[in-house]
């Protein structure tokens, strides 16, 4: 629909930090801005 299968002027809206496989998705779209509410405290521990 785009025509591209980048997304440079995408953001994206989020409610907790994206995981390290999400993240690294959003990476290679190249998406221009990742917006998230609240850190991921699970992550960390």
């Amino acid at each position: 629909m785009l025509g591209s299968k980048y997304l440079p002027e995408a953001t994206l809206y989020v409610t907790v930090e994206p995981c390290l496989m999400c993240a690294g998705g959003l990476y290679w779209s190249k998406i221009g801005r990742i917006v998230f509410g609240a850190s991921d405290e699970k992550k960390w521990l």
